[in-house]
C-alpha cells in the first residue's frame, strides 16, 4: 500500500479546526486532526511530497523522516509539531483499517472499557444563542447539560465582568482585552464576580457533579492563586480531574 495523495482544510468553528486526509492506493483513507495555528495547514500541504509513495503503515519511520526534513523549522514545538500531530493521527488510522484492528491495539491496550467524559459548557447561552456572562445564565446552563446525563461538566472563567473596562468601541464582549492580554490581572470585585459563577453553578447542580474550570493560561501567577482559593469552596476537581486546567 502507498500514499497517493494527502489533504488538509479548515473548518471554521468556535476555533479553526484543521483536518488532514491521507489517501492511499488501496482505497483506505486515514482521517486526523491537528490543533489550531497560523500556518498549520500550510506545513501539512507543504509535507505532501515527502509522504506519497511511502507506505502509510510505517508510522514512526514517516514520522521520524519528516521531523527531520522540518528541524529547521522547529520540529519538537509550535505550529510544526501542531501539523504533524494531524499527519500522525491519519497514518495510524489507515494502519488500524487496513490491519482490521483498533488503534490503541497497535500502541500497546486498552485500560478502560468505558470512560467517563464531561461537557465543555464555555458559559451561559441567551435564547437566541448567544453568550450569557452572567451567574443566572450558568447556572441554567448546567442545568441544561446536567439533565442531558453528564455528570462532570466545565465553564469558562476567563470571560467578560461587569467590572473590566470596556474597548474603545465601548462593545462588551471585548470587555476582556485590557486586563486578559495586556497585564493578565485580576481585581478584587473580578475574582468575587467569577467566584460568583461558579457558586451559582455549584447551587444548580448539587455536590454531586465535578464542576471543572478553564482559565486558558489568562491570569498571572498571583491573581490565578488568588482565584483559586476564591473558588476552592464550590470544590473544582483537583489535577487529574475531568478537567486540570
Amino acid at each position: 500500500m502507498k500514499i497517493t495523495d494527502v489533504r488538509a482544510c479548515v473548518v471554521r468553528g468556535n476555533f479553526p479546526w484543521v483536518f488532514v486526509k491521507v489517501l492511499t492506493d488501496e482505497g483506505i483513507v486515514g482521517v486526523g486532526e491537528a490543533y489550531w495555528g497560523i500556518g498549520v495547514r500550510d506545513i501539512i500541504v507543504r509535507l505532501k511530497p515527502h509522504l506519497v509513495g511511502n507506505d502509510p503503515t510505517q508510522v514512526d519511520w514517516l514520522m521520524r523522516r519528516l521531523m527531520r526534513f522540518l528541524s529547521g523549522s522547529g520540529s519538537q514545538s509550535g505550529t510544526v509539531v501542531t501539523a504533524l500531530s494531524g499527519i500522525e493521527i491519519a497514518l495510524w488510522d489507515i494502519a488500524g483499517k487496513a490491519l482490521g484492528v483498533p488503534v490503541w491495539k497497535l500502541l500497546g491496550s486498552k485500560f478502560h472499557d468505558r470512560i467517563r467524559i464531561y461537557c465543555d459548557c464555555h458559559a451561559g447561552m441567551t435564547p437566541d444563542g448567544k453568550p450569557d456572562y452572567t451567574p443566572e445564565g450558568y447556572a441554567e446552563r448546567a442545568r441544561q447539560v446536567v439533565a442531558k446525563g453528564f455528570t462532570a461538566i466545565k465553564f469558562d472563567l476567563d470571560v467578560p465582568t461587569p467590572y473590566q473596562s470596556p474597548s474603545d468601541d465601548g462593545s462588551p464582549s471585548r470587555y476582556r482585552a485590557a486586563a486578559l492580554y495586556l497585564n493578565r490581572s485580576l481585581s478584587n470585585a473580578e475574582i468575587r464576580f467569577l467566584a460568583e459563577l461558579v457558586a451559582a453553578v455549584r447551587k444548580a447542580v448539587g455536590e454531586e457533579v465535578e464542576v471543572a474550570l478553564d482559565c486558558h493560561w489568562r491570569f498571572n501567577t498571583r491573581d490565578a492563586l488568588r482565584l483559586a482559593e476564591a473558588v476552592a469552596p464550590y470544590k473544582p476537581p483537583v489535577a487529574g480531574g475531568p478537567d486540570a486546567s
